[in-house]
């Protein structure tokens, strides 16, 4: 705000003086155009306290014993309130290898879901380290980082199991849609 970082008590203006809502336009009775298309609703994100992410097998995922691997799959984790750009801290029932592991730090991506020796797994995020040390239960799908992002602390993530060929399929079809959206808009603001 006028060049320098926000401060408490700054305000923000999001609208001009002279603009009116929808609502407002029709009780003035002066004449308006809505739009005569929109963006189909699958295309839209989907806003909630509840998302369900899509996770392919982690390097690491048969070193955690069989009942955190179930829960990972089954029980919904909390983003925490110490989750930031490097990292989406997230608690839920703990999860535990089958025996301790000694481990070389080795690449990390975005949405990597590493799980540290505490048990609540880290899911790595846009400004993450570029190796890391723990065990890697998971790695998301890059179709659902949208929804990753959208989290906030208190909201809940479940993953679901997906394959690369499943992750793949989703991905194409979700550029395709895309494409489309992209398509269209064009055609509407020649």
């Amino acid at each position: 705000m006028e060049g320098r970082a926000l401060r408490k008590g700054d305000v923000l203006q999001v609208t001009s003086g002279d603009s009116m809502t929808i609502k407002e336009i029709i009780a003035s009775g002066k004449p308006f155009h809505a739009a005569d298309w929109q963006i189909a609703p699958k295309l839209l994100p989907s806003l909630s306290n509840h998302y369900e992410i899509k996770v392919i097998r982690g390097r690491q995922y048969e070193l955690f014993d069989e009942e955190s691997r179930h829960r990972f799959w089954n029980e919904p984790f909390t983003v925490s309130s110490q989750s930031d750009r490097m990292g989406y801290r997230i608690s839920g029932s703990a999860l535990q290898l089958k025996e301790p592991v000694e481990m070389i730090s080795e690449a990390v991506t975005y949405g990597t879901i590493q799980v540290p020796p505490d048990g609540n797994p880290i899911v790595l995020a846009a400004d993450r380290q570029t190796t890391g040390g723990y065990p890697k239960i998971g790695q998301m799908s890059s179709i659902d980082f949208t929804k990753l992002a959208q989290a906030k602390a208190g909201d809940l993530l479940s993953f679901k199991e997906v394959t690369i060929e499943q992750s793949q399929r989703l991905f194409v079809e979700q550029e395709m849609n895309l494409n489309a959206l992209r398509a269209a808009i064009r055609f509407k603001f020649r």
